[in-house]
Order: structure tokens, then sequence, then C-alpha cells
């Protein structure tokens, strides 16, 4: 019968703090949906006292909290009233205790407020002078249960079980900083001077002109001025600085030179073109063109009578007029074939084959010429007609002479400035001075000098190329060219 007396009371005081609980929650929305007016401090107090029915031992259980002190950030303290109310109910031995061993409980249930903090916010949209609450500070609530066992008057056992209703809320001041007074720089212009007009006169400029050479501009005065302001608002200007800009002169230009002129002008009209004729000549080189006859067109010579304003022609009178008739212009095209390049091996348009390029002209090694993958023992020849100038067999030149690296090696000058090596050779069949034909045999492709890879017992044809140049006399020696832009393979 006492425990449900007991559990009775406990549901009544559950049932008061959620009263509380939805009274505090009203008070927070309320603080949090308006922003009060700037203060110096706000303190919100919670106070929850339970009407559970009076005991024998409630007075004795009773327990009271002292106000908490909150710290401004000045550090001065601000007071924030706090009341914890406690209930004290002391249970009396239940009917079914143990009367042999006197063994009972006691359960006392107590209210403590939970204290709010007070939280600092800065805002540069405030002034520092300027400070409010935005969020008001509410006390949570926390219910405390103690549990005492009993044997006899003698307390054996004491166990505490504490639940928090609800959460404090924590108060938020919102403290300005911006600057109250603060300074600013205006530059100002002022005290205008007007312009004067001034005149010149130019002999290059018509004499129904007249032209602005400098515009004018009127003076001032330049002031700078350091400005205070209160809250935004000016309330105070010292000037720093003042600089005077004179006025500058409008200068106009008027001319002194006629506007109408006149002046007699032959010209050239009427043109008839000259035709051109053609002959040939045996003895020049194919494609060689000369002009023996300069072409002139004909045209109709016209003298004129003409009027200017301000240097552009208005008016023209026919004053005199002579034809002349086209002279047609000769040319003379050479017939006589010039010898071209071929290439430095029997290729595929003359029933061999045509071999690929192992290395290209040029290329990080600065490569002379261009390597073609010739088989061994293949006939090179020579790509234009030409005499022998060099001929070395392989050991003819000591290898402190980098020309030993071509091994053995033919070259053939040309008449036409150029010269021709064919490098890396098994063997040669003519010899210095020796006159050959384009396309004659000059040896037999191999590897030579030094080739990469050399040969070796086990590779004796390893490799085995034709390493082939041209070189252009420039007037005092002999320079490597791409090959490419004379041999026949890569200019069809």
């Amino acid at each position: 019968m006492k425990h449900d007396q007991n559990a009775s009371l406990r549901r009544r005081k559950k049932g008061i703090l959620m009263s509380f609980l939805a009274a505090a929650a009203v008070l927070y929305l309320t603080a949090c949906a308006e922003v009060p007016e700037p203060m110096e401090t706000r303190a919100t107090t919670f106070s929850d006292t339970s009407t559970a029915a009076p005991s024998e031992s409630q007075s004795d259980g009773a327990q009271t909290t002292a106000p908490q002190t909150t710290e401004e950030p000045n550090g001065e303290p601000a007071d924030t009233a706090q009341t914890t109310a406690d209930s004290v109910h002391p249970v009396p031995p239940p009917d079914d205790a143990d009367e042999e061993t006197g063994i009972h409980t006691e359960t006392t249930e107590t209210l403590e407020s939970i204290p709010y903090d007070t939280v600092y916010e800065y805002s540069d949209q405030y002034y520092e002078d300027e400070r409010f609450v935005r969020v008001s500070g509410i006390d949570g609530c926390r219910l405390v249960t103690l549990v005492t066992t009993y044997q006899g008057d003698k307390v054996t056992d004491v166990s505490e079980h504490t639940e928090v209703l609800y959460q404090p809320t924590n108060e938020v001041i919102v403290i300005g900083t911006k600057k109250v007074i603060t300074y600013g720089t205006a530059i100002v212009t002022e005290n205008e001077v007007p312009f004067e007009t001034e005149y010149v006169y130019d002999e290059n400029a018509y004499d129904d002109e007249r032209t602005t050479v400098q515009a004018g501009q009127n003076g001032y005065t330049t002031s700078e001025y350091r400005i205070t302001y209160e809250k935004g608002v000016e309330v105070a200007r010292e000037l720093v600085t003042s600089e005077v800009t004179p006025p500058v002169p409008e200068i106009l230009r008027i001319g002194t030179k006629p506007a109408y002129t006149e002046e007699q002008v032959t010209r050239e009209e009427n043109v008839v073109s000259y035709e051109t004729v053609y002959e040939y000549d045996s003895t020049l080189e194919e494609g060689v063109q000369q002009v023996i006859v300069e072409g002139k067109d004909g045209y109709t010579e016209n003298t004129y009578r003409i009027t200017y304003y301000h240097g552009e022609e208005i008016s023209r009178e026919l004053v005199e007029r002579t034809v002349h008739e086209p002279q047609n212009e000769v040319i003379v095209i050479g017939t006589k074939k010039e010898e071209t390049f071929g290439m430095p091996y029997v290729d595929a348009a003359h029933g061999g084959y045509d071999y690929n390029v192992t290395q290209d002209f040029g290329g990080s090694n600065n490569h002379g010429g261009i390597d073609f993958g010739v088989w061994y023992g293949e006939p090179i020849v020579s790509v234009m007609s030409g005499t022998v100038v060099y001929a070395y067999d392989e050991g003819d030149i000591p290898t402190s002479d980098l020309r030993w690296t071509y091994g053995t090696y033919v070259v053939v000058e040309h008449e036409n400035g150029t010269r021709t090596y064919y490098a890396h050779l098994s063997s040669r069949t003519v010899s210095v001075g020796d006159t050959v034909e384009k396309g004659e045999i000059v040896g037999y492709s191999g590897n030579t000098g030094r080739v990469s890879p050399a040969p070796t017992p086990s590779n004796p044809l390893a490799g085995t190329h034709l390493h082939f140049e041209i070189r252009v006399w420039n007037g005092s020696t002999y320079v490597k060219a791409d090959p490419k832009d004379y041999l026949p393979r890569w200019n069809y």
C-alpha cells in the first residue's frame, strides 16, 4: 500500500516538472524570436517546487543551492539568479518490511536547477559601445533520487540516481566591435579658375580653317581633408594638403595657305597591255628564260589643268592628248635539259629495291647525311655524272683523322657545285680522276669504318648500310646539306 503511495507521489512530481518544462520552452522560443534592446546583463531564474504531500522527514531533507555568479568579458561579475527547489519525501517502512531484521528503505527525490552559461559573441555589425542579449538564459533541471537502506536505525546502503529533465539554455550576449570613432580622407576640387584663349597662325594650314591645338582647361584647387566620423556620421574635417592647378589656355591654329589651287599634270590613261612572244633556244638550260625585248603597254598621254580645294581635286580640263602604241615582250626559253639527281643505289624504278632510311639527316647527334639500309654487297651508284676527287680504302686514313670512320669511301664532284659521298663500302670500283656517269657503279655496300653495331666473327655483316652525303659549295668551302632536298625519292 505504501509502495503505491510512493509511485503516485512520483507521478505527480513528474507531471508538475513537465508543466515547468513546457513553460521554459515557451520562454526560450520567445527569447529567440525577438532580439531585445541592448543591455548590460540579463538573468533568467528557474524555480521549481514540488507540491508533494508533506511528511515527517520533509524538513530534514530540504536542500538549497546558492545563486550562480557569471563573469562578464571585462572581468566584472554579473549576477544570474538560480534557485533549486528540493522535495524530500521520506518513505516509512513498508508493511512487508522484515520485522526480524528491521531492514527498510527511504527514498528522497530532489529537484535541482542546472545553471546556464553566458556566451559572448563579437560582431563588427554593431559599435563597440553596444551590446544586447540575443538569447535569454534558461536554467535546466535535474531530478536526484537518493535511496537510503536502514537496518533498524543504522544506514547500511545509500544509492543516488540523477535524471536530467531538460538541459539549460545558454544566455548569448552580442558585443559590438565596430569602432565608434573612425577617420577617412576626402579629395575635393574647388576654387575653379576659367581658362583663356590664344591664337597662332600656321602657313601649313588652309586659310579657311581653324583647329584647336590645345584644349583649354580651367584651373582649380585640389584639397585633401582628414574627416572624423562618429558612428558613420561626419563630425569634423581638417585640411591636410592643398594644391593649386593653374588654368591651361586654349590654343587655336588659324591657317594662311590658300584653300584653292591649280596645277597642270600629265597622266597615262587608256592603257593597252602588251603581248608576250616566246622564242626557244637549245643552247640555254631547259627551263631558263631570258627577256630580250622589254614589253611596253600602249597608252594615251593626256595633259590636264586641275583645280584643288584643300588639296583635293574638284575639277579638271583636258589641255593636250598623245597616243603611244604598245611594244610586245620577247622571251627566249632554253630547251637544253639539265641533269638531275638519282638515288645512290638501284631503286625499284630501275629494277632494284627502295631501301629504308635507318638514320636521317641532322638530329641530336648532328648526323651529316642519310643512312640507307642497303644490303651487303649491293651496287652503289653515282647520283649524277662527275669526277672522282677522293677514293680511300679502309686503313688508308689513320684513326687520328675522323675521316677513318667512313671506312672505304668515294667522293664525286659534279658540275652543279655539289659533291656526293658514298661511305662504309665493302669495296670501290673507281679511283681519283675517274669520270663517272649517272647510275654508274662506284662500289658495293658494306660495313667498313665505324658502324653500329660493329661486325663480329659470329656476325660479320652487322652494321651494314650506306652513309650518303651531299655537300654544296658556298663560295669558300663545301658544307653539308640535307640530301632529301635533292634526291628524287623526296622530290617527285
